[in-house]
């Protein structure tokens, strides 16, 4: 949603890694293209301001230039980190599961319980990416002897 943290736009890839869920769908992206108020005026759809828009109407007389283009969201852009975040997480499991687990709980232990603070996500996808390169290392090193 527009009006919450940015945390839970971001929250479904890990979630989706605590509970095993391989994939996701998420419903009606194009919404504000819908026949009703403009999206730039107005976003309130499924319940929440925001929820269903992803894109914006790039339209010249809002934004300037000649042609019409899509405008990404920033919530799109935290869904991606997420899925982001998932896919990095699903790496560090196949060879360090505990430490996957430990950094995914530190971010999300339920769909109530979601980390709100940037500062605590950066620094676990840090933790999860050094990781990550440690492993990237130890096989080239190997691989090279």
């Amino acid at each position: 949603m527009v009006d919450h943290p940015a945390t839970l736009n971001r929250a479904m890839g890990p979630l989706a890694f605590l509970a095993g869920i391989d994939g996701e769908l998420y419903f009606d992206t194009a919404n504000a293209f819908a026949a009703r108020p403009d999206a730039w005026d107005d976003v309130y759809a499924f319940g929440g301001n925001g929820d269903g828009t992803l894109f914006y109407p790039g339209r010249p007389d809002r934004l300037g230039g000649a042609e019409a283009r899509p405008i990404v969201s920033l919530r799109l852009k935290h869904i991606r980190d997420g899925l982001e975040d998932y896919e990095m997480l699903r790496m560090l499991a196949r060879s360090e599961p505990e430490l996957a687990r430990r950094c995914v709980e530190r971010l999300v232990r339920s769909g109530y319980e979601i980390e709100p603070d940037p500062a605590v996500w950066d620094g676990v996808r840090r933790t999860v990416a050094a990781a990550l390169s440690r492993r990237t290392v130890g096989r080239a090193g190997t691989r090279s002897r």
